[in-house]
């Protein structure tokens, strides 16, 4: 039981933590394109 909440945490922080990766890289590509 405590193994399955431990994976979900960790999917959820993942999850975050590539939305804030793709929100970077997508705030990197508007600066380059105003550039």
């Amino acid at each position: 039981m405590a193994k399955l909440t431990e994976e979900k945490i960790f999917s959820m922080t993942e999850k975050s933590c590539m939305k804030k990766v793709w929100r970077k890289q997508r705030f990197m590509m508007l600066r380059e394109t105003w550039a």
